[in-house]
């Protein structure tokens, strides 16, 4: 019972960062230079295409995917949590993943914000690819592993927007605190997933 609570609190608190990010980030679709960062604003201005694929695919997935691991809706939605998963899908690997590629080369803060970004832009759609290949071939939990570790990292846009301002408090260079959440971002995140996913895994799971 108290297991069950307590994982119901964490994937609502999770639902609520993500929606909250989401709402946020919709201001990037109308074009503003304004409303952009300001470091990256000419490299947005530029880029507008790249962005949008990046911003409405990252939407999608960070809205869709707290969803997908509420079992209610997968056991008795199935057909409405497939759709979802398809959509999310293309969410990561299609536009928000290769927006994100497009995007990294140009990103504030020099060569390590490049290859951080670029990374997670590269492991988002692998794993996305993954998961897929796994449901593909029924092999259900691999999939739902490969789910959990690609919404890990969506779930980076998140964890950059609370790590940013923790790092410029404790006074570090704003720049440096940059370069620091292109990787401080994504990389926590998967090794916490991986330590859930040996804990929880299910001996001789397919």
């Amino acid at each position: 019972m108290i297991k069950s609570a307590a994982k119901g609190f964490g994937l609502g608190v999770m639902t609520l960062l993500a929606l909250f990010v989401a709402t946020t980030s919709f201001r990037y679709f109308a074009l503003n230079p304004d409303a952009y960062f300001e470091e990256s604003r000419a490299v947005y201005v530029e880029h507008p295409v790249p962005l949008l694929c990046h911003i409405g695919g990252g939407i999608a997935a960070i809205v869709i995917g707290p969803f997908q691991f509420w079992s209610r809706l997968r056991n008795n939605y199935l057909r409405l949590h497939r759709w979802m998963g398809g959509i999310y899908l293309v969410g990561t690997a299609g536009f928000g993943a290769v927006g994100g590629l497009l995007l990294a080369p140009h990103a504030y803060g020099g060569h390590s914000t490049t290859v951080g970004f670029g990374m997670l832009a590269i492991l988002w759609s692998v794993t996305g690819l993954l998961a897929l290949w796994a449901i593909l071939q029924g092999r259900v939990s691999q999939h739902r592993e490969w789910m959990i570790r690609s919404y890990a990292l969506t779930f980076a846009a998140v964890t950059l927007r609370l790590w940013l301002p923790i790092l410029v408090a404790l006074g570090v260079e704003f720049e440096e605190a940059y370069q620091t959440v292109a990787w401080l971002s994504w990389v926590p995140n998967l090794i916490i997933t991986e330590g859930y996913l040996v804990i929880t895994r299910k001996p001789f799971a397919r």
